[in-house]
């Protein structure tokens, strides 16, 4: 067990540093190979791990932290906790197959015989996994037999043993102080990854539970303070109704003051955001577009992900997932602008500036939006949204 960490630590140090914070407990009682509370402990029984090898034992290990990782038990929300437990056993074997050693370039970890795993849920999370588990006929068997509940002893809990997994599933209900230790703890596990040049190896579905943050930037006060000298209007526009008005059902004319003309902004989805950085930074969009006429979303990493629209824009933040997870370029955000022909009014970034830059300024107001640990910039100015 304590090779198989050092290992992970080694080699995966997104996973190895989020293992070495929590404690092992071997437990003989244990009716399953492992377990955990999703904070501070992993359960196993050493009569079932001395068998595995060490690419099997590494797989259990990481399944047990992906329950950590995707914060399983605090999104059930209500759900049926046995088709919840399938669906998000799914999602995380998938992701710890994608698991790459470094060192020979082969997946590093190898699931254990029988575990849920099924192509045909690639790339869906653990919310579409389970829409999709009472239509699909392979699944069947799984949603038939509802097992007993069961005692795991050193845990003090009633568990469900799901079947097909290689875990006991803990109905765990966190209160603020764990969740607050989990946000803090995978910040420090990618900023670990990152700082060992690792950083592509944070797991691309990280983070991409979108959820319906508050907006912590008065957008409409930093564009006339920051930009609107050369960006506005001050006269009423009456094609753009008053979006205060709007919802009583009054159409009246905003001063188109009000409102800053195009605006792109550059969502960072690499591996150095953290899940809160990524939360926030989709509260600030949908903040942001009511204040400007028209929005494009550039969506990227190392490279260009996808484009999203102002009429597409509500449909992507209740998708719930962006798609990167690699490096952070911004080149390829600002060729795709000059390729555009459409140069925006302002263009705002939403990074830790953990990136590359161009080499020429853009002819246009620059707007970094960052968090509190960030780089500096090669231009533009800063706006710093606090923790």
């Amino acid at each position: 067990m304590s090779a198989v960490r050092m290992q992970m630590l080694e080699r995966h140090p997104f996973w190895g540093y989020l293992l070495m914070q929590v404690q092992l407990i071997a437990d003989v009682t244990l009716p399953a190979v492992a377990a955990t509370d999703c904070v501070k402990r992993i359960w196993y029984d050493p009569r079932r791990t001395r068998r595995l090898a060490y690419p099997e034992l590494g797989f259990v290990l990481a399944h047990e932290l992906g329950h950590h990782v995707y914060a399983t038990a605090e999104r059930a929300r209500g759900r049926d906790h046995h088709r919840w437990n399938l669906a998000t056993d799914f999602a995380i074997n998938r992701i710890v197959t994608r698991i790459v050693d470094p060192v020979t370039g082969n997946h590093a970890y190898q699931p254990l015989p029988g575990i849920l795993l099924h192509d045909r849920f690639n790339g869906m999370t653990a919310e579409q996994i389970y829409e999709a588990l009472p239509t699909d006929p392979v699944i069947e068997v799984f949603l038939r037999g509802r097992p007993d509940p069961i005692s795991v002893e050193a845990a003090g809990r009633t568990a469900s043993d799901h079947g097909g997994g290689v875990d006991v599933h803990l109905p765990v209900e966190l209160d603020e102080e764990s969740r607050e230790l989990i946000a803090k703890r995978l910040r420090a596990a990618v900023s670990h990854a990152s700082a060992q040049g690792a950083a592509g190896q944070v797991p691309g579905e990280f983070a991409r539970l979108i959820g319906e943050g508050r907006a912590r930037l008065p957008w409409q006060r930093l564009f006339r303070r920051l930009v609107a000298s050369s960006v506005t209007r001050d006269e009423y526009d009456p094609r753009r109704p008053h979006p205060r008005w709007a919802g009583e059902g009054f159409v009246v004319p905003s001063l188109a003051g009000e409102r800053t003309g195009r605006v792109v902004v550059a969502l960072d989805t690499s591996g150095s955001m953290s899940p809160e950085s990524l939360t926030a930074a989709c509260a600030e969009i949908r903040a942001l577009a009511q204040q400007v006429e028209d929005i494009t979303i550039v969506v990227a990493d190392a490279r260009v992900q996808e484009v999203i629209e102002l009429d597409d824009l509500e449909r992507w933040l209740k998708r719930g997932r962006a798609r990167g997870g690699g490096g952070t370029d911004h080149r390829p955000v600002f060729d795709w602008i000059a390729r555009s022909g459409r140069p925006p009014d302002v263009f705002v970034g939403i990074t830790d500036l953990r990136s590359h830059f161009p080499m020429r300024v853009p002819p246009y107001p620059v707007l970094w939006v960052v968090p509190e640990f960030h780089r500096d910039p090669p231009f533009g100015k800063l706006i710093v949204v606090p923790e």
